[in-house]
């Protein structure tokens, strides 16, 4: 149940609700929710799947065309950073233009493989510490950034180019998705921990990919009650029933992000798979000076953040939608990483005219299985994010002790080579205009950063501690 408030409070809060829902007058603010659309087309106007949530409808294509041949089988990047070859094999590629008629689903493939390959360029072996470089050559920048355009996606790693569009299931009989179904496209030392960090982390966006129909048809229906269509207990009822489904949704991705220790070693994350993914936002210890893509942006750095959570559409869809409001700008700094329709998505249910807590507010009294089922989904997200804090604990704060320990005591930070492994073994770019989304970005305080370029601890607590 919510905190109690005095009459006077409840009151005034009422007035203010009832006029939310058009029961006395309307905001007058534009609301780009598209209401009359039927449920099946606004999940497609969002290219969010029923059953698949933000993971394409089709799995990832698996080979790319011969028009990208030039550029050789991703496969090989991995031996490419052990034999120190890397630099050289990306510093002599060809320039490729995207097709016109490549398909999106192509285009993404193709993202993916390119923002792997330039962050392998900068990185080096990072088993061997090889020293970072901040510059991308003109060759490779070109196709890139024609490749980002093509599809109004940031030139760097992100959460769609390693968890989203990265997969393909072995065997293709079976539909789900889960990890032990799912087998990397593309990996950096393609270690098993590495397979199982992207992997489970498909799975959890599959998990929770049902609440998303949940939440286009509560919307519909907040938004017929505002037309007057429909009276209060109907709406309460039709909500109540999609709330407690999106409670089993949010279990469900809680249950999946509690196997990450069962196939990802803290150590081999830290050292083989977090260097691979980190970005060059402004004030970055890796990159202070940020990243040049040669013959772009009029040879200005750019600063960009790397690959991150945040990223993820689904958990910021549940803030959006149960009004969960958080006080730094990152999360809303991480919607230009996602696809485009992603981001529209969570932008429209953040901006709806007839929010749902506004309607649990209003009417919580009346209809109290609704009120405690929306505050069960809102608890259920604090303890996933409760654990989330301890998982980057593990993973990247402690990890970062032991390295500096190692550090002081003057002790060589060399790691053996890893075995090859199969995948889940268990153990908007404007046109030639410098990206400015991060840039604008005032420099953080040194601390431990999370891959996305967070002051991590106080940002993580600071997420969690909001979502009430």
């Amino acid at each position: 149940m919510s905190d109690p408030v005095t009459p006077q409070k409840r009151g005034r809060r009422n007035r203010a609700l009832r006029n939310s829902f058009g029961l006395t007058s309307s905001r007058g603010e534009s609301d780009p929710f598209p209401y009359d659309l039927p449920v099946a087309e606004i999940m497609k106007y969002y290219d969010v799947h029923e059953e698949r949530g933000f993971l394409p409808a089709e799995d990832p294509p698996q080979e790319l065309p011969e028009h990208y041949a030039s550029w050789g089988e991703p496969q090989t990047i991995r031996d490419l950073i052990l034999t120190g070859k890397i630099r050289e094999r990306v510093r002599s590629l060809p320039h490729i233009t995207i097709r016109a008629e490549e398909p999106v689903p192509m285009i993404r493939r193709v993202h993916s493989m390119m923002a792997m390959i330039m962050h392998a360029y900068l990185v080096g072996n990072a088993l061997e510490n090889d020293e970072l470089l901040h510059e991308v050559p003109q060759n490779f920048s070109d196709s890139f950034i024609d490749c980002c355009q093509k599809i109004d996606h940031v030139p760097i790693i992100t959460h769609s180019d390693i968890v989203l569009w990265n997969w393909k299931r072995k065997d293709p009989e079976n539909p789900d998705l889960n990890v032990e179904n799912l087998e990397l496209l593309i990996g950096y030392l393609k270690s098993p921990s590495e397979s199982w960090f992207y992997l489970l982390t498909t799975e959890l966006e599959w998990r929770g990919a049902p609440s998303c129909l949940e939440i286009v048809k509560t919307l519909k229906v907040l938004g017929q009650l505002s037309k007057g269509a429909i009276t209060q207990a109907e709406a309460a009822e039709k909500v109540t029933e999609s709330l407690k489904k999106m409670e089993s949704y949010i279990e469900a991705c809680f249950g999946v992000l509690k196997r990450m220790g069962e196939g990802c070693d803290p150590s081999i994350f830290y050292k083989e798979v977090r260097p691979y993914v980190t970005g060059w936002e402004r004030g970055s210890k890796d990159h202070p000076e940020g990243v040049v893509y040669q013959g772009s942006f009029d040879n200005q750095p750019q600063y960009l953040y790397g690959g991150s959570a945040g990223q993820s559409a689904l958990v910021q869809v549940w803030d959006a939608f149960f009004g969960i409001k958080h006080k730094s700008p990152y999360l809303s700094m991480m919607q230009m990483y996602m696809p485009a329709p992603h981001r529209k998505f969570v932008i429209h249910v953040r901006n709806v005219k007839n929010p749902l807590r506004d309607f649990v507010e209003l009417v919580e009294d009346k209809f109290v299985e609704m009120d405690k089922s929306f505050h069960r989904c809102i608890s259920l997200m604090r303890e996933f994010r409760t654990y989330h804090i301890q998982i980057a604990t593990r993973y990247i704060i402690q990890q970062h002790a032991k390295n500096k320990m190692a550090h002081q005591r003057g002790e060589k930070q060399h790691y053996p080579t890893p075995p090859a492994s199969p995948a889940a073994s268990p153990m908007k770019v404007p046109k030639q205009k410098p990206i400015t989304s991060a840039a604008e970005a005032p420099p953080r305080k040194e601390g431990v950063k999370g891959t996305g370029g967070t002051d991590l601890a106080q940002f993580l607590k600071g997420v969690r501690d909001e979502t009430k």
